[in-house]
């Protein structure tokens, strides 16, 4: 390529990239400047990407992510560009992207992020697999929370209902947390499980540690007796 073709290549990027930043509100840019730094927190993406779409559009935040990866070469703006895909819905578009950032040396997150999309896609078996994956590799309590959620979510879509619900028990039981045992109830019922529900609402009881928490279950319990004569 000659040089002053090279050139022109390079000065267009940049001034590409200098008219996305010009769209940003002051407020999306700073949010936009940690994020580089934290692509993996879905909270800042959803911040950054609502203000900055209060001055543009999609299209122009694409082109903004292609714009710093041409200059930079960094993955993380790759990944920034699967995550807006994916607030588009536009799922295949964010699996292809991915594809091409997982490997295997990648964070939980990643891997997770792919699994997940899997789910979305209905591929069940390959969600699986990169599930259990980032589980093992997951430093984090607060996504192999998740992940057990959804895992357990994927067996019982596929008829294993008591794997499903065994990886949700056990979550429950190791972490001993009242909140995420809520979790678990609203998932069961979620899923259609009333019977399954009852029957773990009445050990819930059997080992609440205050009457508090006690009669909560047992509004609970009423509720979901309640659906169940629905159905009946």
């Amino acid at each position: 390529m000659k040089k002053s073709l090279r050139r022109a290549l390079i000065i267009s990027a940049v001034l590409g990239s200098f008219s996305n930043l010009q769209a940003m509100s002051t407020k999306a840019e700073k949010f936009f400047s940690i994020l580089e730094k934290k692509p993996e927190s879905e909270f800042l993406f959803d911040r950054f990407y609502d203000l900055y779409m209060l001055e543009a559009t999609a299209a122009d935040l694409e082109k903004l992510f292609d714009d710093k990866y041409n200059e930079t070469k960094d993955s993380v703006y790759l990944q920034l560009k699967a995550a807006l895909f994916e607030e588009e819905s536009e799922t295949g578009k964010a699996l292809e992207l991915y594809d091409q950032l997982v490997d295997d040396k990648s964070s939980a997150f990643l891997i997770y992020k792919r699994g997940f999309l899997k789910f979305s896609e209905l591929d069940f078996k390959g969600a699986v697999k990169d599930l259990e994956l980032a589980s093992s590799k997951s430093p984090s309590e607060k996504l192999r929370i998740k992940i057990s959620k959804l895992l357990g979510k994927i067996y019982i879509r596929e008829n294993e209902v008591e794997k499903g619900l065994a990886i949700w028990l056990k979550m429950v039981q190791e972490l001993d947390d009242e909140n995420l045992a809520e979790d678990v109830l609203e998932l069961m019922i979620g899923e259609g499980l009333y019977d399954q529900a009852q029957k773990q609402i009445e050990n819930f009881i059997k080992s609440a540690k205050t009457n508090h928490r006690k009669i909560a279950l047992k509004l609970r319990q009423g509720i979901v007796r309640g659906k169940i004569r629905t159905i009946n």
